[in-house]
């Protein structure tokens, strides 16, 4: 962080690194909804995007339950 030499670039990372280990990093909001269910209250549709491994912002065709395993 303090050679001359270093191009700018490789100082400002530098600092940023102590920073980071010295004060902490920053904490991060997460923005979500959570849906508690139980697997008897869902419907087959969705039971089956879940075990696709969907979520429920896919945007894909309903999976037909009766293809799955």
């Amino acid at each position: 962080m303090v050679n001359d030499e270093a191009p700018p670039a490789a100082r400002v990372s530098a600092a940023q690194a102590l920073l980071d280990r010295g004060w902490g990093k920053a904490a991060q909001t997460v923005d979500m909804t959570v849906k508690r269910a139980t697997a008897k209250e869902l419907p087959d549709d969705e039971l089956a995007n879940i075990a696709a491994g969907g979520s429920e912002d896919t945007a894909s065709a309903p999976l037909d339950p009766a293809l799955l395993n």
